[in-house]
């Protein structure tokens, strides 16, 4: 699937970062995602249907044995007529204790979007926060069983409208992102795991993260 805002530039710089940083994966990164997909199916296989979108290190490939791992989660829970947090949904409660007994250890749970609310705000054109975030993910992460995502994904895709009056908030979120110490940080990790392995990332890739983490500096005053 193509990244919902794709055309934005702070979506195009991310992700010809990320790709390239995924063309030298680490063997922890390839092993973790094996893992998620087989939590995935043992899950579906109690009735339930979850999905993942992989963020920090596991989203550029460069996870070590160290390395935390943050994930939004994606379910469907007709329970709740809005937003499912751990403290006030079963569901995300269930898996939550599902992690903890299995091999993916330091598993930070960013965010849940619950996708029968999800679809509702689609259905009716609320561009409520869960429609910015969705976009905001699927635009930059790594989805696990992208399947179950694939049909909300393609729905938003077709409402340029949609796609339009969230675009304010997808930006204010990139701005937060490349403003972040830990965000900077993170990119210096990488660099430096790549060339701990003897590696190298292309100048022309270092000034794209440069030219990414400052974005909003290039950008032309705002004399509103």
């Amino acid at each position: 699937m193509k990244p919902l805002l794709g055309d934005h530039p702070l979506v195009q710089r991310f992700n010809q970062i990320k790709l390239h940083f995924r063309l030298l994966e680490t063997p922890e990164s390839k092993m973790r995602l094996k893992e998620f997909r087989r939590f995935v199916r043992r899950v579906q296989e109690t009735g339930l249907f979850v999905a993942f979108d992989l963020l920090g290190s596991m989203n550029f490939g460069q996870s070590t044995a160290n390395s935390d791992v943050d994930v939004v989660l994606y379910l469907i829970c007709h329970k709740h007529k809005d937003e499912c947090e751990e403290r006030n949904c079963a569901i995300v409660h269930r898996i939550a204790q599902e992690f903890g007994v299995t091999s993916l250890l330091r598993i930070h749970l960013i965010d849940c979007v619950n996708l029968a609310y999800l679809d509702l705000c689609l259905e009716k054109l609320q561009s409520e926060s869960i429609v910015a975030r969705f976009a905001f993910y699927r635009s930059i992460c790594r989805s696990v069983n992208a399947r179950l995502l694939r049909p909300f994904h393609m729905q938003l895709a077709r409402s340029p409208f949609m796609l339009e009056s969230i675009k304010p908030e997808v930006e204010s979120f990139f701005n937060e992102l490349t403003r972040s110490s830990t965000h900077n940080l993170s990119f210096s990790k990488y660099l430096t795991r790549v060339g701990d392995r003897d590696l190298k990332i292309p100048i022309s890739i270092q000034q794209k993260i440069y030219e990414y983490l400052h974005y909003d500096e290039s950008l032309p005053p705002d004399h509103s």
